[in-house]
């Protein structure tokens, strides 16, 4: 039985609390010619008119995975430009619930299958995401812990139900994820983080590639909700405490790893 392994995480710190930022300023292709006359634009800014223009700050879109019935998308932010628009491919009956320059809200019918959410300004695409849509089968219902009142209280948070997950940490993967199956598979991912804070840092890089070894399996039998904003990272290290432990995980295997460098899961 062949075991399947997840491509290398990029440990980097910094990137814990990394917000996803508009910006429409870079160009990747190589054989395009320079322009010296456009300017270069700060983050949160696109190019109009030969201008930098700020268009806002994305932090959050919720939810990621649905079920094939009527949803409310709510995309929060910060000065976010009244020109915004957001479309998601293959939904219908769509409609523009409110938008201001912290919120939109947005709700439609989306099809089965994964599709693109994009936000444009002046129908240029400035940020998009990809929404994971499944079968609405009637069954089940998310079961939420109560907020906890010190949710940092210690390192480690508040478990009340002692599933291996964080109480808030529960709470807010809900805001993202409307389908039961697919808010389990998401309790493993978050499961397997929360164990680099409940397991003493590792002294020397083998033991810290005996411990991503174990969090690889388990993220093996997870649910995958973006490859370049990891949000069981940001809400797991979500505050300095938690970070530092991090940060001594990712010291302790010199930055990063290889694939090959990893146990086989049982």
């Amino acid at each position: 039985m062949q075991t399947k392994h997840l491509k290398p995480l990029s440990l980097i710190v910094g990137s814990i609390m990394m917000m996803m930022v508009l910006t429409a300023c870079s160009d990747n292709n190589p054989n395009k010619k320079v322009d010296n006359n456009i300017p270069t634009c700060k983050p949160f800014q696109v190019i109009s008119d030969n201008k930098c223009i700020d268009v806002g700050t994305i932090n959050s879109i919720k939810p990621l995975v649905v079920k094939n019935e009527k949803t409310t998308f709510t995309i929060m932010g910060k000065d976010l430009s009244d020109e915004l628009v957001v479309e998601l491919d293959k939904c219908t009956s769509t409609n523009l619930i409110s938008q201001s320059d912290s919120m939109i809200k947005y709700e439609c019918i989306p099809k089965l299958g994964t599709h693109g959410l994009a936000i444009k300004w002046r129908n240029e695409v400035v940020y998009s995401q990809k929404i994971s849509v499944k079968e609405n089968t009637g069954k089940g219902t998310i079961e939420l812990p109560s907020p906890p009142k010190n949710p940092n209280s210690t390192l480690k948070g508040v478990d009340e139900n002692a599933n291996g997950v964080r109480d808030e940490v529960e709470i807010e993967l809900a805001s993202y994820i409307t389908d039961v199956e697919s808010y389990q598979q998401a309790l493993v991912s978050a499961k397997a983080y929360q164990q680099i804070l409940e397991k003493p840092s590792p002294v020397d890089r083998t033991k810290a590639l005996s411990m991503m070894s174990d969090v690889s399996c388990q993220l093996s039998n997870g649910l995958f909700l973006n490859k370049n904003d990891n949000l069981y990272l940001k809400l797991t290290f979500d505050n300095a405490e938690r970070q530092d432990k991090y940060s001594k995980f990712v010291e302790a295997l010199d930055g990063g790893f290889d694939s090959s460098e990893l146990a086989n899961c049982q």
